[in-house]
C-alpha cells in the first residue's frame, strides 16, 4: 500500500530475523530497499514499539544474552491507509538508477521527481514518452559490515588521461551506464569497466541511512587507485552484485522453552503482575500504608481476585519469581532440552508450552514381533526412544549480521542490530509448534564409533572444518555420531515431505550428539514452529505413532543406500563449502537452508549406509537381533 510519501509493504515476522533483518537488501514490488537498524524501530513518540518476551530468563542465560528480548513491532493500516503502530523503516537502495533505454544515470530521482516511479528525463524530452529507471546492480561492501553505493563519478574518471578528463567535475546528468558494467562520462568521454569482485577504497557512509564514515585504517592491500593519496588511506571494500548472498547473512540463535519456564501459568495473578511492572509500581510507589491498601484493592478488582492474592503475588516476585536457574551454558541447555524430552513430565497440562507423549513402549512392542532379519527388527533395537512432542515453543533471537565474509585477519565481523552501539534489547520471536523425537542405542553407537575407518573418515571432516573459519554457537563438535544423526535427519525430513505432505522448508532439525561421563546424547528432533500462538494443526506430531513412524524411518534408511546420482554421488571425496560434504547432493541429502541448522554442510550418506569399497560398516550391520 502506498501513500504520497511512503510505501507500506507486509512482511512475515520470522523474515525480520533472517533474510529481511537489519542491514538486508530486500526486493519490494517496484524497487530494492535496505532495512534500517533497531534504533529506528520505534513509535512516533520515540518509544520502543514492540512487546517484551517474558519468562525467557533460562533461555537468555543459556544463549549468553543479557539484553531483553522483544518482538519486532507490528503495525496495521487503517481505512485511511495510515499505519497504526510502529513500522519497520527501510530506505531505497541502491540510490543510483539507470535508464533502461539510454543508460543515463540518476541519483535518487524519486526525490527530485516526487514520485515512487521515476522516469528518464532525457528520454522524456527526446521521445516524448516515459522510460522507466532501474536501480543499478553493483554496490560496495566492506567486511566490517558497511555497504554503500559505488562512487560512479570517481570510477568514470578512474583512468582519466587528458587534463580535461582529470579536471572534469561531478555534474548531474553526465554519467551513462552501458551493459551494467561500463560507466562513461558524456562530458569528457572518460570511461571505465567495473566488475564484481574488484577491490576499491571504501570512502562512503557505514550504512546508507547512517551518515557516519568508518574510521580510517591502514589496509594490507593496495588498490588500483593507490596513486590517489586521498583514496589510498581508506581500507578496501569489494564490489558485489546486489543479490550476492554474501552481502548479508543474519546471525540468529535459538533455544526451546523447557520446564520449569514452560510450566509457568500465564493466567495466574503472580504471572500477570510479573509481566506488568506498571501495575506493581502502583503499590510500591504509594507513600503511605493507606495508599498501598487502596492500590491493592484496586488491583484486586481489576484482576478479579482478592487482596490476599495480590499480596501473595508481590511476595513471590520479591522472593525471585519465576525462580529460574540463570546459570546455564549453551551446551547445558542442549543437555537440559534432551533430558526434558526424555523424562516424563508429571501432572502435565495441555496449556503448557512443552507437552510430550512417550511412545517408546508402543514402539518396542510393535517392532519386537518382527522377523529377526527384517529392517523393522533392527530399528527396534537401534532406536531407544520415540516421543511425540505435541506442543513446543522455540525462542529465536537475532544477534546481528555479517557482510562479505572474512576480514583481512581471517575473522568474521558480526554487526549488532543497532549497528554502531550496543542496544538494550534484541529482536526475538516466540515460535509455537510440534515435533518428533527419536534417540538411539548408546551401546551400538559407541561400538560403531570405535571402528578405525569410521574415525578416519570423521577426522577428514574435522580437518576441513577447521580450515574454513565457519563458526557456530555453540562450537560444533564433529563426531561419528553427529555425522550419522545429521545425515539421517535430512533423509527423515525429505521422507516426511513425501509421505506427510509437509514442505521441507517448513521443517527444522535439532541434533543432540555428545559423549560425556555425565550425559551422552544421541537424538534427533524434527519439528515445525510458527509465530502463531495457536501453533500448528498436529499433523507432524501424529506421525510419531509407531505404525507410521516405522514406515518413514525404514524408507529413510533404504533411500540412504542409493541416490539417483550414484555412483557419482556416493564416490564424491568433497563438495560444497570447504569440501564439507561427501556423499550428499540435492537428490538425496540437501535441504532448503532454513531447515538445516548448519547450512547444508557436514553431510555424508556413507555414515548411514556404509561402503564396502573402503570397508566402512553400516551402523545397521552392528545391530544383532
Amino acid at each position: 500500500m502506498m501513500t504520497e510519501k511512503n510505501q507500506y509493504l507486509p512482511i512475515r515476522l520470522s523474515h525480520l530475523l533472517t533474510h529481511c533483518s537489519v542491514g538486508s537488501v530486500v526486493r519490494g514490488p517496484d524497487y530494492l530497499m535496505i532495512i534500517q537498524d533497531v534504533r529506528n524501530w520505534t513509535n512516533k513518540d520515540g518509544t520502543t514499539g514492540s512487546r517484551e518476551l517474558m519468562f525467557v530468563e533460562q533461555v537468555k542465560s543459556a544463549l549468553g544474552i543479557e539484553q531483553s528480548l522483544r518482538e519486532p513491532p507490528i503495525a496495521q493500516l487503517d481505512k485511511y491507509d495510515t499505519p497504526d503502530g510502529a513500522c519497520i523503516p527501510a530506505s531505497r537502495f541502491p540510490a543510483w538508477t539507470a535508464c533502461v533505454k539510454c543508460g543515463l544515470m540518476h541519483y535518487k530521482p524519486w526525490f527530485d521527481q516526487k514520485t515512487n516511479d521515476p522516469v528518464c528525463l532525457d528520454c522524456n524530452m527526446k521521445y516524448s514518452r516515459n522510460v522507466p529507471l532501474s536501480q543499478v546492480s553493483l554496490v560496495l561492501v566492506h567486511t566490517d559490515g558497511h555497504i554503500s553505493d559505488l562512487d560512479w563519478h570517481f570510477l568514470a574518471h578512474k583512468n582519466a588521461n587528458t587534463s580535461s578528463q582529470q579536471q572534469c567535475g561531478r555534474a548531474q546528468g553526465t554519467l551513462v551506464l552501458q551493459n551494467n558494467k561500463t560507466i562513461k562520462c558524456k562530458a569528457c568521454n572518460s570511461a571505465y569497466t567495473i566488475r564484481a569482485g574488484e577491490r576499491l577504497p571504501y570512502t562512503s557512509w557505514i550504512q546508507p541511512w547512517i551518515k557516519e564514515h568508518p574510521p580510517l585504517k591502514a589496509s594490507t592491500e593496495l588498490s588500483d587507485s593507490s596513486e590517489d593519496s586521498e583514496k589510498s588511506k581508506y581500507s578496501l571494500g569489494e564490489v558485489m552484485e546486489v543479490n550476492d548472498t554474501r552481502i548479508h547473512r543474519s546471525v540468529t540463535t535459538s533455544a526451546l522453552v523447557i520446564p520449569p519456564e514452560s510450566r509457568i501459568e500465564r493466567e495466574s495473578i503472580v504471572s500477570k503482575l510479573y509481566c506488568s511492572p506498571h501495575l506493581r509500581e502502583r503499590v510500591t510507589s504509594a507513600k503511605s500504608r493507606l495508599q498501598q491498601k487502596s492500590s491493592k484493592r484496586q488491583l484486586a478488582a481489576e484482576l478479579f481476585c482478592t487482596v490476599e492474592d495480590i499480596e501473595d503475588a508481590l511476595i513471590q516476585i520479591e522472593d525471585g519469581f519465576p525462580f529460574i536457574d540463570k546459570n546455564l551454558s549453551k551446551l547445558k541447555l542442549l543437555e537440559s532440552e534432551y533430558q526434558a524430552i526424555l523424562e516424563p513430565i508429571p501432572d502435565l497440562k495441555e496449556d503448557e508450552d512443552f507437552v510430550t507423549n512417550h511412545l517408546t513402549d508402543t514402539w518396542h512392542a510393535l517392532l519386537s514381533s518382527k522377523e529377526k532379519s527384517s529392517l523393522g527388527r533392527k530399528l527396534e533395537l537401534l532406536i531407544d526412544n520415540v516421543i511425540e512432542i505435541s506442543k513446543l515453543k522455540e525462542v529465536m533471537v537475532f544477534k546481528g549480521f555479517t557482510r562479505g565474509g572474512e576480514t583481512e585477519d581471517g575473522e568474521v565481523t558480526v554487526v549488532p542490530p543497532a549497528i554502531t552501539e550496543e542496544t538494550e534489547w534484541l529482536p526475538a520471536l516466540e515460535l509455537y509448534g510440534e515435533g518428533i523425537f527419536v534417540s538411539f542405542n548408546e551401546d551400538i553407537l559407541c561400538e560403531w564409533e570405535k571402528i578405525p575407518v569410521v574415525q578416519k573418515r570423521t577426522q577428514e571432516f574435522i580437518s576441513r572444518y577447521e580450515k574454513t573459519n565457519i563458526k557456530f554457537d555453540p562450537d560444533l563438535v564433529i563426531t561419528p555420531r553427529f555425522m550419522f544423526l545429521h545425515a539421517l535427519s535430512h533423509l527423515l525430513i525429505k521422507e516426511l515431505e513425501i509421505q506427510a505432505g509437509y514442505p521441507s522448508a517448513s521443517l527444522k532439525e535439532r541434533i543432540y550428539a555428545s559423549q560425556s561421563e555425565e550425559l551422552s546424547m544421541a537424538g534427533i528432533l524434527i519439528y515445525v514452529a510458527i509465530p502463531d500462538v495457536d501453533g500448528t494443526l498436529g499433523g507432524l506430531a501424529e506421525l510419531a505413532q509407531p505404525q507410521r513412524l516405522e514406515r518413514i524411518i525404514s524408507k529413510a534408511f533404504e533411500k540412504a543406500r542409493w541416490c539417483s546420482l550414484d555412483p557419482v554421488c556416493a564416490s564424491h571425496e568433497g563438495q560444497g563449502i570447504g569440501m564439507l560434504n561427501k556423499a550428499a547432493c540435492h537428490a538425496c541429502e540437501l535441504l532448503p537452508e532454513t531447515s538445516c541448522f548448519c547450512g547444508n554442510i557436514l553431510l555424508d550418506r556413507i555414515f548411514i549406509k556404509g561402503d564396502d569399497n573402503i570397508n566402512f560398516p553400516s551402523i545397521l550391520s552392528l545391530v544383532k537381533p
